[in-house]
Formats: structure tokens, sequence, C-alpha cells
């Protein structure tokens, strides 16, 4: 799926922009990633069998792009991306401090409206490197969590029950005790919760 949406894997630490692979995922797997470069045949010249080796010219020759930061980037920097105009990069921006940061590239898909082929084509010249801002938990009230993009009313009401019951969380192995709270909420908000 990454290949036929125009991705390409350049060096083994590309796995990690792969949606739905972990980075621990990505880790193990690099010792078994083999990436040829360089093995195309030129074309043959059909006079001595042989392909001209000609350099390329400076016009010929594309500067590889560069890469942001998706937790640092301006606006102003996110529309040096195909694909991205002065909407588009306010909204991703916004959507990131909503979160406290982009805790992976995958995220950024999630930005309201963005189309999954602006994604994909954007994709491999994204990176993180800031860490995420994080929630405690044990300190909010349920405004407070609700203010996260990811928690509604509900869920929030959920968290603050669950604490006056049961007393602070320390893990987020607690937290996912909660059953009105759907899995992959949970999964989520693992990268955000602070249990101080």
């Amino acid at each position: 799926n990454y290949r036929n949406k125009g991705g390409a894997f350049r060096k083994p630490e590309d796995l990690e922009k792969v949606y739905g692979i972990s980075a621990g995922q990505a880790e193990a797997l690099k010792p078994y990633v083999s990436i040829k470069t360089g093995d195309r045949k030129p074309p043959q010249n059909e006079a001595e069998g042989t392909a001209p080796a000609a350099e390329p010219s400076p016009s010929e020759v594309e500067e590889e792009p560069m890469s942001i930061d998706i937790n640092t980037a301006t606006p102003e920097q996110w529309q040096t991306l195909k694909g991205i105009g002065p909407a588009f990069a306010r909204r991703i921006c916004g959507f990131r401090d909503k979160l406290g940061g982009f805790a992976h590239t995958g995220q950024v898909a999630e930005t309201y409206g963005l189309p999954d082929s602006t994604f994909q084509l954007i994709r491999p010249r994204l990176r993180v490197e800031q860490p995420v801002k994080r929630l405690p938990i044990n300190q909010l009230d349920a405004a407070g969590l609700k203010a996260h993009p990811y928690l509604s009313w509900k869920y929030a009401n959920a968290i603050i029950a669950y604490r006056g019951q049961h007393g602070a969380f320390s893990s987020a192995e607690e937290v996912a005790r909660i059953r009105s709270i759907p899995a992959e909420v949970l999964k989520k908000m693992e990268s955000y919760w602070s249990f101080e």
C-alpha cells in the first residue's frame, strides 16, 4: 500500500513511516530489511552494445526534499509539502496543538478534511523528534481531560469517576480497566498520559 501510493524505502528506518507499524515492530524488522539501490540496467546502445556513461546535468539531478518535524514545523514549513496550502497547514497545526503534539506521523492523516492521497504523498517527508505534551491524568478535572481531541465528556467523566473510586492511576494498564472507554481510544491515549 505504501509503495503503491508513491512511498519509497531508501533505508531500513523508512519502515517507521508505514501507518500501522509501530516503532518497536519497525526496530525488530530492520535487521531483515535489504534495500537494493542502483540495480536498474541502463539502456543498451545499439551500435556499441554498451550503455554510454554520461553524467547527468545539474538540472537533471533532483535534490532529496527536506523532511519536517511534525511537532515543531510552522504553517509555512507545512506549505513546502506538495498538496498542503495555507488552510491545511493551519488545520494540521491546530489539530497538533490540541493533541499536545503528534506521537507518530500517522496522526497527521486524522486532520479534518485532509485527503488520504495527500497524506500518502507527504508522508515520506514527515518525521517526529519533539515529544508530545503529556496529560496529568491524576490532576485534571473533566473539562481538562475533555480538552484533548480523543476524549469526549463521557470518557472524561468515566476517568474522574474511576479515579474517585479506586484512587490515582499509576499506569496505562489501570486506565484500560475503564470499560466504557473503547480500546482504540485507550490505545491512542497511551502516548499522552502522565501519572505524576
